[in-house]
């Protein structure tokens, strides 16, 4: 069943990374190399498989409807849990990965509002299935891309100190540096697109192709 979800998403992961590839060709602007494209669409399907994204075939068999009793509009309403730090946990590689792969990236704002809208979808998508849709989620999601982006921001310090690390020749960054809190320009939000366009691709990949009691009830006769 993994495979068969991992499958829906990194299909139209490697179709548009193909055809960004080789439109960047044509136009003269490079891609970021395949492995760390690849290690970043890894890590948005881990996060896709853990918080349960709503599909197509979900508001099919379910038929859509807000049940209030599933959605939570009341920040700590119930105080802080321990899902709130999983939470947390679990974005917080987004805000270190998004500035190390595209360092045009490497603004805060960018980087935070990447995370908050990459939750908001997770949240809205799971009024398709009836999991909870929880104001919660989405701040503690939102902490974790900020979390990740100031360890992020101490790595990098800390790697031009020692002057021993260099992430451009590790990860085929080709963009200018920039200074990690400077004023937000329209060159940070655009450096958005490439990492955009992969994760909108493989979340309409995950809610058109995946269909998982259809495929275990062929997987296993019922």
């Amino acid at each position: 069943m993994v495979a068969y979800e991992l499958a829906t998403v990194l299909a139209p992961f490697l179709a548009v990374y193909g055809l960004l590839s080789s439109w960047g060709r044509h136009v003269g602007k490079q891609t970021i190399r395949f492995a760390a494209a690849l290690a970043f669409a890894l890590y948005l399907f881990a996060v896709i498989y853990v918080t349960g994204i709503g599909t197509l075939y979900d508001l099919l068999r379910l038929g859509f409807e807000v049940r209030m009793r599933e959605v939570n509009l009341v920040p700590f309403s119930g105080g802080i849990s321990l899902g709130f730090a999983l939470n947390v946990a679990l974005f917080a590689p987004l805000g270190f990965l998004l500035p190390l792969f595209w360092r045009r990236v490497r603004s805060v704002l960018p980087v935070v509002s990447f995370g908050f809208a990459f939750s908001l979808l997770i949240e809205l998508s799971q009024l398709a299935n009836h999991r909870t849709t929880d104001v919660n989620d989405l701040v503690a999601n939102t902490l974790g891309t900020l979390l990740g982006f100031a360890v992020f921001t101490l790595y990098l310090t800390l790697s031009r100190k020692s002057k021993t690390s260099r992430p451009s020749a590790l990860y085929g960054l080709h963009a200018a540096s920039a200074p990690i809190f400077a004023p937000r320009t329209a060159r940070n939000w655009a450096a958005l697109g490439e990492p955009s366009i992969y994760l909108f691709a493989m979340l309409a990949g995950h809610f058109l192709l995946f269909n998982e009691y259809d495929f275990a009830g062929m997987l296993y006769g019922f």
